[in-house]
């Protein structure tokens, strides 16, 4: 009885191995073979771009009480100071180059130059003191902010005989501040010193 038992066992055993050899280990090699088939989609880390991770921060005091700046410029460009007239600071490429015709009248050739001005507002609102600058007579002047305080932008782009000029003007303790990108005409970088334009722009700040 215990020999029949046994034996049974073993052919049951021997069954359920031949069952799973043909049956259930086909199946498993299917899936794998299945699984590898499918395309899986190659992801990658995206790259953010840091285009001023570079810049430098120039900074500085003014004649007018109370009103300093800073502001950040790329590498490579340089930081010198007019106070001629009235304080101008200019940060310049490496390739920034002027002419200056038989009228007296300045001109880029090459290169281009962010300029930081403070003139007093001579008692006029910041719209009428902008107006009057002579070469945004033609021009729609845009609403913006700088420095956190309300501004006006513009910019001179059609005129072959002049530099290209992108402006932003405010008003603080009455006086006027105009940060200015300037640049040939003809520049093929135009729209790269546009975007260096605005990224300054964004940077500037007020020190008092």
């Amino acid at each position: 009885m215990i020999m029949t038992v046994i034996l049974g066992l073993i052919i049951i055993g021997l069954l359920g191995f031949v069952f799973w050899q043909n049956f259930m280990q086909p199946k498993t090699e299917t899936n794998k073979k299945d699984d590898s088939s499918v395309i899986k989609p190659d992801v990658k880390t995206p790259v953010v771009s840091k285009p001023m991770a570079d810049w430098k921060i120039y900074s500085a005091s003014t004649p007018f009480p109370n009103i300093g700046f800073s502001i950040k410029y790329p590498e490579g460009w340089t930081a010198s100071v007019d106070d001629s007239s009235y304080p101008s600071y200019s940060i310049d490429s490496s390739d920034y180059q002027y002419q200056i015709d038989s009228n007296g009248y300045f001109y880029l050739t090459s290169g281009a130059s962010l300029v930081v001005s403070f003139m007093p507002s001579d008692g006029l609102t910041l719209k009428d003191f902008v107006k009057r600058v002579a070469w945004v007579d033609s021009i729609d002047l845009v609403d913006s902010m700088l420095a956190g305080t309300t501004a006006f932008s513009g910019s001179k782009t059609n005129d072959p005989k002049d530099s290209k000029r992108y402006s932003i003007w405010t008003i603080k303790d009455d006086v006027v501040v105009q940060v200015q990108m300037m640049f040939p005409y003809d520049s093929p970088n135009s729209t790269d010193l546009k975007q260096i334009f605005d990224n300054a722009i964004s940077t500037f700040k007020f020190l008092n």
